[in-house]
């Protein structure tokens, strides 16, 4: 749990608090709780105006997003839209948000997240790849306009994949592990790329 000095210093990066970062829990603090709750949650018995695991959780992720990239932390929301969670489930993996943001920043132009984490209900909902880190906050599948043709797609697994930290990735036509890579078919997958972290 982020200590309240923290918590006044990752709100006002954000733009959300504006008080002194002392690290007491004043009023204003805990109107920003109650305030960012109801702005981001998609469950309103989350809305409860205190810092708990959820919005610590949630405000850990988005300082991060917003540090290391230009999307928004709503891009990396569940897909279940609430039907089964808050909508921020899970801690994403730092550095697998460090990696998206350069990915967003060499291979211009724009990139799409089209999912990112799951909460569990979801994730046993789409059965897809009993494998996929999605609930784990450690994978990310995103759209890249550059990502058209199966070069430009190889180009961003393999750059994808020099991270320390990279596990798998997958585009259709392509995928790669740390010692292997290989055709993969996957047209379903279009322009994007699925990425993970160890």
């Amino acid at each position: 749990m982020l200590d309240v000095i923290t918590r006044q210093q990752y709100f006002k990066d954000l733009g959300l608090y504006h008080g002194e970062v002392d690290g007491i829990e004043n009023d204003e603090l805990r109107q920003v709780y109650a305030d960012y709750q109801k702005a981001y949650f998609l469950q309103k018995s989350d809305w409860d105006g205190i810092y708990g695991t959820k919005t610590n959780r949630l405000l850990i992720n988005h300082h991060n997003v917003w540090l290391y990239t230009k999307f928004d932390i709503t891009d990396f929301r569940c897909g279940c839209n609430g039907l089964y969670c808050n909508g921020y489930p899970v801690l994403l993996d730092e550095d697998l948000i460090k990696y998206i943001g350069s990915i967003q920043k060499d291979f211009k132009p724009e990139t799409i997240i089209k999912e990112a984490m799951r909460c569990s209900k979801y994730d046993k909902e789409k059965q897809d790849n009993e494998n996929t880190k999605y609930k784990d906050g450690k994978a990310i599948h995103f759209q890249n306009a550059r990502a058209d043709i199966l070069s430009r797609r190889k180009q961003i697994v393999n750059k994808y994949m020099l991270n320390e930290k990279a596990n798998y990735s997958f585009c259709n036509g392509y995928y790669r592990t740390k010692d292997l890579g290989g055709y993969v078919h996957h047209p379903e997958m279009s322009s994007s790329i699925y990425i993970d972290v160890i």
